[in-house]
């Protein structure tokens, strides 16, 4: 259009057209299909995102569903828990109380106890032990004045008995010579041999009172006993012995003096006239063979 001279300020296409060919249409079907398809894959996509975001929001709902429920029950075993406890809460404080007041009455109890076994200790153990320890001091010491009291008359009788056979010492001297009486002597040394005769008669009565002494010794060795008898019956014993010893001494045979002949330094010894133990129906000891 230049060429020819004409100056283009505005132009506007009316139409193109091919007069009916169907170029125009064929050359723009494909992109028209490239089109086409482009808009059913963006809607395609954007229907599924639709999807998945609609799965997405169902989802959490039911987790915040699930999660709403679990509060729900957690809160709800809590109130259940907490209104469980109140309602025990009186019955444990109770059982609790009675348990203490249980435990407090036992001891008291177990103290009570210990309490009555230590008073009875002071009442009856300690005094029985005192009483018991009281008996058996008074019966050492009873023992001990027994044995005292039978040593005391034992020593006692063999003075008496000594002190009743130097009493009759004199008439045991007299007897003896009473035989010199009507007997014909013929002193061959003067007053020498009278001083001789009587200091025979003295030495044969001394004889006569050791022989006796020795008798008695030597019954009472051989008339020793053991046994267990009371008081009564040992003083009884005692003074059964002591009288069979002075009638020993009684009846025993005096000897008759020879002049011619000089007293024996050792006359026969005279057997007593009483058995060798005290017979009592209540007594019955062991004999014991004395010591040599």
């Amino acid at each position: 259009m230049a060429r020819i001279g004409l100056a283009v300020d505005a132009l506007q296409i009316q139409s193109i057209g091919d007069d009916g060919l169907g170029y125009i249409n064929a050359m723009s079907a494909p992109h028209n299909a490239a089109i086409q398809q482009q808009a059913q894959i963006a809607q395609a996509q954007a229907n599924q995102k639709a999807a998945e975001a609609e799965q997405e929001s169902q989802r959490q709902q039911a987790e915040f569903a699930r999660q709403t429920a679990v509060v729900k029950a957690q809160y709800k075993a809590e109130v259940d828990k907490a209104q469980a406890e109140a309602a025990q809460a009186g019955p444990l404080a109770e059982a609790e109380a009675q348990r203490e007041v249980l435990a407090m009455r036992t001891e008291l109890a177990q103290r009570a106890a210990e309490l009555r076994q230590q008073e009875l200790v002071a009442e009856v153990v300690k005094p029985a032990e005192a009483e018991a320890e009281r008996v058996r001091i008074l019966a050492v010491a009873d023992a001990e004045r027994m044995k005292i009291l039978a040593e005391a008359a034992a020593s006692h009788n063999r003075v008496a008995l000594d002190k009743a056979l130097i009493d009759q010492l004199p008439e045991i001297v007299e007897r003896a010579a009473a035989g010199l009486a009507g007997a014909n002597l013929t002193v061959l040394n003067g007053a020498d041999g009278l001083s001789q005769v009587a200091s025979g008669l003295v030495s044969q009565g001394k004889a006569i009172f050791d022989a006796l002494r020795g008798e008695i010794v030597e019954y009472d060795d051989n008339a020793t006993f053991t046994g267990t008898t009371d008081a009564s019956s040992q003083q009884i014993i005692a003074n059964d012995s002591v009288h069979q010893q002075i009638r020993c001494s009684c009846r025993t045979a005096h000897p008759t003096v020879r002049p011619s002949a000089r007293p024996s330094a050792r006359p026969c010894r005279p057997e007593p006239e009483f058995p060798r133990a005290p017979r009592f129906p209540w007594f019955r000891p062991d004999p014991v063979k004395p010591a040599r």
